[in-house]
């Protein structure tokens, strides 16, 4: 409402709130004047004198349109005059680019606070606004004043130093929670170097799921670049569950080590059976030097990843990085991979290919033929690593200072422990169907979590795909078993797979050496057909 000569208003503010909220809908901006005991002027924003436009550019128009008050003793003003008539064009589309109509108002700056205390991200944070108005035309105010508003609360609420405000926040962490595990690293002149946490419920999680480990550093979350490390392993649910993190001054094996150390401290000196890692020098240095009774893996899709750099000189690429593949995941028997090796490698003319070379001679700690008779939880790469920094983004980002991050962590780890829960009750409340009418499926349905069930099941749903070839007898009394399997592409029978089951008849000793149960922990088809 465009204000009237006599109108009374409580205070300057007041005034000032109404006569904004009537410049936005209008399409100029609003600028104080004059203000003093007595008087009180508020104008157009291109109400003052040009300056000399021959030499600078000027926006000013010394516009007409203003309110004069007068101000009373008991601070209420009353308009004294009134000018509504502009000289230049309005422009009511593009009001909240306007300097004296970026300002939030009291209620959309209790929104954005209270739901970034909560976890949201700035750009979900805004955007709700956004919807909530109807669309950014109508909020008022530009995306970048919501942001501004957002980090300078931040840093009210923040403002001590990060290593101070961190090593508190630690310590309050840990009276509410004495098995809390902390450490921070600082160099002579008393900055923060490196930092590591491991929540309680991590060091319980890791005495019943220490066989598996996957350890990463590739996400750079705050915005002083430092690496953030975590450490994954697979729950009951298949779930991944973080079971420590840090960050780091820099991806060297100094900084590995001392992550490695304190976190194998924490963890009471249980070192995990298997580790999962991506194909770094100074990670293999670490895990060598703090690890060395754990089967260290590196992760296939860092490997694969280099694949289009390696043999962009290849006549035909496509079918070399299929014979690549192939090689790599369908070898069933260590000789047969040498073999297909040095097929590939004859086929392609890659004897003298340096990566390749250099590949070969670490196959131990890389080829699924010589890693899968042990458990991985499925796990060939660091994916769940990288899942896990996902999830984290919906809570932090590069800008996020470190307590910041440490604070925003807690949440996410909040909401990771609901899911968890969830699993939880879907194992204990909800059956399974059978998908089959064998019996043996209800009985591993009943032992299995929910999520392992459903693993279970899609082996189950393949056992039509199998034929039992032929059965042999062994002079060790062990049955041996050929099981021919279809493989289905997009609904369509690609190809045929030959797999061997050897088993004996009492059922002490079952095995497949597709070592999918090794592997994976969950009976594959093969053993299911015979």
């Amino acid at each position: 409402m465009a204000p009237v000569k006599g109108m009374e208003y409580d205070s300057k503010e007041s005034l000032m709130i109404a006569y904004q909220d009537y410049a936005k809908l209008q399409g100029f901006s609003v600028a104080i004047r004059s203000s003093s005991s007595k008087y009180y002027v508020l104008a157009c924003f291109k109400g003052r004198k040009p300056k000399d436009v021959i030499t600078k550019f000027t926006r000013q128009t010394q516009c007409p349109a203003r309110v004069n008050c007068i101000v009373k003793t008991n601070g209420k003003v009353i308009v004294s005059n009134v000018e509504l008539n502009h000289n230049h064009s309005l422009e009511p589309q593009l009001s909240m680019f306007m300097p004296g109509n970026r300002e939030l108002s009291l209620h959309m700056k209790r929104l954005l606070e209270s739901r970034d205390i909560a976890g949201f991200r700035t750009c979900k944070n805004v955007r709700t606004l956004e919807v909530m108005a109807g669309g950014p035309q109508n909020l008022g105010v530009t995306e970048r004043v919501c942001r501004n508003f957002i980090d300078k609360r931040r840093r009210l609420r923040l403002g001590e130093g990060d290593a101070k405000a961190i090593h508190g926040l630690f310590l309050r962490m840990q009276l509410q929670d004495k098995n809390f595990f902390h450490i921070m690293d600082v160099d002579d002149e008393g900055r923060l170097r490196n930092v590591m946490w491991v929540h309680s419920r991590s060091i319980a999680a890791y005495e019943d799921f220490h066989d598996v480990v996957s350890f990463d550093t590739t996400y750079l979350v705050n915005k002083y670049k430092k690496p953030l490390a975590t450490v994954v392993g697979v729950n009951q649910h298949n779930q991944s569950i973080l079971l420590g993190c840090g960050l780091l001054s820099h991806e060297q094996s100094e900084s590995f080590k001392w992550f490695f150390s304190n976190w194998l401290m924490a963890m009471k000196g249980v070192q995990p059976t298997a580790m999962l890692t991506d194909q770094c020098e100074s990670i293999k240095i670490a895990v060598k030097a703090v690890f060395p009774m754990t089967i260290h893996r590196l992760c296939l899709w860092h490997i694969a990843s280099k694949i289009p750099q390696k043999f962009k000189g290849v006549a035909d690429f496509h079918s070399c990085s299929s014979d690549f593949y192939s090689t790599i995941y369908n070898s069933l028997s260590i000789a047969e991979f040498e073999s297909r090796w040095t097929d590939f490698l004859s086929k392609h003319s890659l004897h003298n290919n340096r990566w390749l070379k250099d590949l070969f001679d670490e196959k131990e700690n890389w080829a699924p033929i010589y890693l899968n008779h042990i458990f991985w939880a499925g796990m060939v790469s660091t994916q769940r690593s990288e899942s896990m920094h996902a999830f984290f983004d919906g809570f932090v980002n590069s800008k996020s200072t470190l307590k910041l991050f440490v604070e925003q962590y807690e949440i996410a780890m909040q909401n990771k422990i609901q899911k968890e829960m969830n699993a939880d009750y879907q194992s204990k409340c909800v059956m399974l169907k059978p998908v089959s009418t064998f019996q043996w499926e209800k009985q591993l349905l009943s032992e299995y979590t929910h999520n392992i069930g459903l693993l279970l099941q899609v082996e189950i749903k393949k056992i039509s795909n199998c034929n039992v070839e032929d059965v042999a007898i062994g002079e060790d009394g062990v049955h041996r078993c050929k099981i021919k399997e279809m493989r289905l592409v997009q609904n369509v029978f690609h190809k045929e797979y030959t797999y061997t089951v050897e088993y004996r008849p009492f059922g002490e000793y079952i095995s497949c050496n597709c070592r999918r149960y090794e592997f994976k922990g969950i009976f594959c088809v093969h053993i299911f057909k015979n």
